[in-house]
């Protein structure tokens, strides 16, 4: 009997160490998720604070800067920038040839682009028009008389 016993006491030794090391991985991973969630966290109060102080400044509108470094200006209302007689006609002339290129990049030639234009007329025989009106018009009849019998 003692010579059992001591058979079965590495066994169970053996499972209780297997068993113990398992625990010790499970227990190092959450852990390690624990490590990272409270990170995360931080990370995110972090973030919320730093959103919070920028609206503030923003809705104040005190020591704005952007992040290219140029100052945010506040216009008056109504302020009209006045241009040289010159000026606004470089400025009309850049525009028209700003619009005749996109009127020449367009289908038709000129005129408003619209979202379902086609790429031309489509044209039907005679023949066929008069074979699609005889199809309709005999699956109108078909579907009235199924109707008239329920």
């Amino acid at each position: 009997m003692s010579k059992r016993r001591s058979q079965l006491n590495p066994t169970l030794q053996h499972a209780a160490e297997g068993i113990g090391w398992t625990f010790g991985q499970i227990a190092g991973r959450l852990d390690n998720l624990h490590q990272q969630r409270e990170a995360i966290t931080a990370e995110i109060h972090h973030l919320a604070q730093k959103g919070s102080e920028l609206l503030t400044r923003i809705r104040s509108g005190v020591g704005l800067e952007a992040e290219a470094g140029r100052k945010l200006v506040k216009r008056e209302a109504g302020k009209v920038y006045k241009l040289s007689a010159t000026a606004r006609k470089k400025m009309s002339i850049a525009a028209k040839k700003r619009h005749a290129a996109k009127r020449s990049a367009l289908p038709s030639g000129g005129g408003m682009p619209t979202p379902f234009k086609t790429k031309g007329k489509r044209t039907m025989s005679a023949e066929a028009r008069r074979k699609i009106s005889i199809a309709m018009k005999k699956r109108h009849a078909e579907r009235k008389a199924e109707k008239a019998s329920r």
